[in-house]
């Protein structure tokens, strides 16, 4: 396989030298030297797989190879009913006390609990709507009563989201919680707040489709000229092609089975998301982790050509995903075009994802499926559980034992 320069085309002709192994990451370069004594590294070009080409759909393939015994958690089950799991959840309306308001919109939760923010403001910033989502436990310096805060956690006991909540109810702010239970529900029962029930998956992640539904039902109380719920009963809607096809070979749509089998073999992911959908970005890092037990460095696509594009020259065993959405205008379709020519240039696989059909929610809310299921097919192509997030689990352990955020709400709340 002829070499491919990095920089230097003057010395070309003495990259026939024996290459020089780079240990496990199996790549190639060949290291000579041109006229002007700069040293110079060509990398053999990372063989670009056609998963189409081995003569089986994606899927088919992956089922070869994917053993469904390391799902544990059912996590595969959880995907596939996404769409009922929302439209089921919608049709419960819960009670709140929260009245229509001219305030800020702050919605708390970490991890996986922040996704129906992240979402939403993506989706509704054009709209006017612009919802402030907190991954911590420190009060926005800007919050005040007018505003309202939406705390968001699974389990209720996410310890940042229960003590901001809890800070936010001292500061006479509209609060609404929704969770299973927890600290979360001991707080709203013991100061009279609004506590919302929401019915989880096997995970925080999966369960996505309830904690949107129930973030939406609580916005129209305080928000009603957006008519959130409709809008994301159409987005459940339009989802139910996706759930239903992910089991069909040859899909049109970016078939997870097919993203997964692309991402097999990678060291590290990175992902390049646009300007207008940063939640897409944060989510693969999310589920990427959490999932697959994989590396995801994210950025965004306007920041990479000033500050990220040159760690590609000493990069290995990385593969690339750009991640596009429907609203990116010239300059920014411009920039993917060109930073993922440049990376493929570099002997690097690149993945164009283009977003799907809809408006910005049903094109958002099918862009975090498409990935999450990625994520999942590909952890069980690497024979992991998906479901299974072990070290998160010791360092909360290790938190029930000295968090001084844990103290507090256990000193003001009980065990």
């Amino acid at each position: 396989m002829k070499p491919e320069p990095w920089t230097c085309s003057a010395a070309a002709s003495a990259a026939t030298r024996a290459p020089r192994r780079q240990g496990a990451m199996r790549t190639c370069t060949w290291m000579t030297t041109c006229g002007s004594s700069c040293e110079v590294f060509y990398r053999s070009p990372t063989p670009q797989r056609d998963v189409r080409g081995t003569g089986a759909a994606p899927l088919d393939e992956a089922r070869g190879k994917v053993d469904v015994s390391f799902d544990r958690k059912g996590l595969l089950r959880d995907y596939r009913v996404w769409p009922e799991t929302g439209l089921k959840t919608l049709e419960n309306v819960p009670q709140l006390s929260v009245r229509p308001t001219d305030g800020e919109v702050y919605l708390a939760g970490m991890g996986a609990s922040s996704a129906p923010g992240e979402l939403l403001k993506d989706a509704l910033r054009p709209e006017g709507l612009d919802i402030h989502v907190v991954r911590s436990h420190m009060v926005p310096p800007r919050l005040s009563g007018q505003d309202l805060l939406v705390a968001v956690s699974l389990s209720g006991n996410t310890e940042e989201t229960a003590y901001l909540f809890d800070r936010a109810l001292d500061m006479g702010c509209k609060a609404v919680a929704i969770s299973s239970g927890g600290y979360l529900q001991t707080i709203c029962r013991r100061r009279g707040a609004d506590f919302v029930t929401v019915e989880g998956l096997a995970t925080a992640r999966s369960s996505l489709p309830s904690l949107l539904a129930r973030v939406c039902q609580t916005l129209d109380f305080a928000k009603p000229g957006y008519g959130l719920t409709d809008k994301l009963k159409a987005a459940f809607l339009s989802l139910r092609p996706y759930s239903s096809s992910y089991s069909e070979p040859g899909s049109s749509m970016c078939e997870p089975a097919e993203v997964a089998l692309w991402l097999h073999g990678a060291t590290q992911v990175v992902a390049y998301h646009s300007p207008y959908a940063p939640s897409v970005g944060f989510r693969l890092k999310n589920v990427m982790s959490e999932n697959a037990k994989l590396w995801a460095n994210v950025s965004d696509i306007m920041d990479v050509m000033h500050d990220g594009i040159t760690s590609w020259e000493q990069a290995f065993g990385a593969k690339l995903l750009l991640l596009r959405d429907s609203r990116d205008d010239d300059v920014i379709r411009t920039r993917f075009d060109l930073i993922g020519r440049r990376v493929e240039s570099l002997g690097f696989q690149v993945k164009d994802m283009p977003p799907p059909e809809g408006d910005a929610l049903s094109s958002l809310l099918a862009s975090f499926y498409l990935l999450d299921l990625s994520t999942v097919y590909l952890a069980l192509l690497r024979r992991l559980d998906p479901g299974v997030t072990m070290s998160q689990g010791v360092i909360k352990q290790e938190l029930n034992r000295y968090s001084s955020l844990q103290r507090h709400l256990r000193g003001k709340y009980g065990p």
